[in-house]
């Protein structure tokens, strides 16, 4: 599509995004165009929010169920083209069913669950900075289509800290940061000589 200003025509670029939320202070929650069908109304919204807090994080080198192995070891090299830097993959653990397709816009109380496709997050995270930037993919059959993107700016301790707990992958911590504990207030200096990010 284009504008014309003047004698000049300006091409515009479809927008990735469709709507940006502010869940809380310091965190910017961008839904993706690519799966929008899935996500316009208010509670998917509100169950892929939900679905993202129970995404376990693993790193890039971790063996992970099959079926999102697949999956991410092909986004991973995707990201990286990108222009991204994946620090951790994760995998959702909540279901996230949805209508076949070409059913979408129907009511889903008036359909069988013969009807419904089980799907599931898998996700991207990368730390730029203090800024941890989270991408959520939404998984129908064997496809994934971008769903969310994180930009997290929230206020963290001045204190140092592994990249892992940096990017508030906790679990993941190695415990040290070069020959000095990690400082983070979750406790994983505990943790030191574990083979963790």
């Amino acid at each position: 599509m284009s504008e014309t200003t003047g004698d000049h025509a300006q091409e515009h670029e479809p927008q990735p995004y469709w709507l940006t939320e502010y869940p809380e202070p310091g965190l910017e929650r961008s839904w993706s165009q690519v799966r929008r069908p899935y996500t316009s109304e208010a509670d998917d919204r509100s169950r892929i929010a939900a679905a993202i807090k129970g995404v376990r994080w693993h790193r890039l080198s971790d063996q992970v169920p099959f079926s999102p192995g697949l999956i991410l070891r092909e986004l991973i090299p995707a990201a990286r083209q990108a222009g991204l830097a994946p620090l951790a993959m994760g995998v959702g653990t909540d279901p996230l069913d949805y209508p076949e397709p070409h059913l979408l816009d129907q009511p889903r109380d008036e359909l069988g669950p013969d009807f419904f496709e089980a799907g599931y997050l898998v996700a991207l995270r990368q730390l730029a900075g203090r800024t941890i930037f989270s991408a959520y993919f939404l998984v129908l059959g064997d496809e994934a289509g971008q769903v969310v993107f994180d930009t997290d700016d929230r206020p963290r301790p001045e204190v140092p800290m592994t990249r892992g707990c940096a990017a508030g992958l906790h679990e993941l911590c190695r415990g040290a940061l070069d020959d000095r504990r990690c400082a983070c207030p979750c406790g994983c200096a505990a943790q030191v000589g574990t083979s963790r990010i």
